[in-house]
């Protein structure tokens, strides 16, 4: 059969079409073919179903299909707005989403597909991107749709706290919580700057010694936290403060010997924050000195935490006969010599 000449056009919207046309009155098709659509010139006998001459058509007793060029573009319909997952250097890959669009076309044929930004493109951070698909058909026309893709962080902020610490107690039994965000070590994929809590809060008093938690909470600004503990050692720092008495005077008997005293009561001992565990004297009491002279004597006091205090003052001894005062130490003329054993 002669093909139709290219100038005859004949479409029909969503079909691409016009076919089954059945005439039962040669002078409907004649009118329908040649002065509707002026057609007539250029049919030719089909398979004995069709027949034309030039001029008019006389009759029409089969299926026919007359076809024109496609204005149409192809239809599209994007998928609904996607999520993707940033990774630990705050980036996605963008996937392909072409198959998840739905695309038809009114003429049958090759249908090309294009989307931008390509797949693979890194996107960072977690704003969102437009996404557009387009379609086109083989005659050119084209269309497309668009959705948002939205990265989404959910990878939480590594936290490492450090080792435990040993902290001494001031003079007054205290140590102040400071900010310890500096002590921590933060690993964090998109937020600069994550925000820090601890526990205890800053400026709270520790008062007594003694082990303590400290816990810290690091929160991204996609609200993923990530938390680290460790515990503190406290203890007091501080020696006991003791006060020894002032110098003393041991008489001596006739034989010029005396058993050194206790002067442990004598002293005053306190401490900042531990209690005193034990006190010790050297000479220790109940040493016997013999002779007359100056002796030094030490006092001192431990407390629970292992710290040492002392002090120490001058022990006169003197012959019985004599009455020198403490002033005139050193210048006894006792025929006596001091000796402690």
């Amino acid at each position: 059969m002669q093909s139709i000449k290219p100038f005859i056009l004949f479409f029909l919207l969503l079909s691409c079409s016009f076919s089954n046309l059945i005439a039962s009155h040669s002078s409907e098709a004649s009118n329908f073919l040649t002065k509707s659509l002026d057609l007539a010139p250029y049919l030719e006998i089909e398979s004995g179903i069709m027949s034309s001459r030039h001029g008019a058509l006389d009759s029409i007793s089969g299926s026919f299909l007359i076809s024109g060029p496609d204005t149409i573009p192809p239809t599209i319909i994007c998928p609904n707005n996607q999520s993707l997952y940033l990774d630990s250097n705050c980036n996605a890959f963008l996937s392909d989403f072409i198959s998840l669009a739905t695309i038809s076309d009114n003429c049958p044929g090759f249908i090309g597909t294009a989307q931008n930004p390509n797949p693979g493109t890194i996107l960072s951070g977690t704003g969102s991107t437009v996404i557009s698909i387009t379609a086109t058909d083989s005659s050119g026309n084209s269309s497309n749709c668009s959705f948002l893709v939205t990265p989404i962080d959910v990878l939480a902020p590594w936290l490492t706290c450090p080792n435990p610490p040993l902290i001494n107690l001031n003079a007054n039994c205290e140590w102040v919580v400071p900010d310890l965000q500096s002590t921590l070590t933060i690993v964090e994929n998109c937020t600069s700057f994550p925000s820090i809590s601890q526990t205890p809060p800053i400026g709270t008093v520790i008062s007594s010694p003694g082990t303590y938690t400290f816990g810290f909470t690091a929160t991204d600004s996609s609200n993923n936290t990530g938390t680290c503990n460790y515990f503190a050692f406290f203890q007091d720092g501080n020696p006991p403060d003791i006060i020894c008495p002032p110098n003393q005077i041991l008489a001596l008997d006739t034989n010029c010997q005396a058993v050194m005293p206790n002067y442990i009561p004598l002293a005053s001992i306190s401490d900042n924050c531990s209690a005193i565990i034990s006190t010790s004297q050297t000479p220790a009491a109940g040493t016997m000195v013999s002779g007359s002279g100056n002796a030094t004597i030490t006092l001192s006091a431990t407390d629970s935490t292992g710290n040492l205090g002392d002090c120490s003052f001058v022990l006169i001894s003197q012959s019985p006969q004599l009455g020198y005062s403490i002033t005139q130490i050193g210048a006894v003329p006792c025929h006596c010599l001091l000796y402690t054993s």
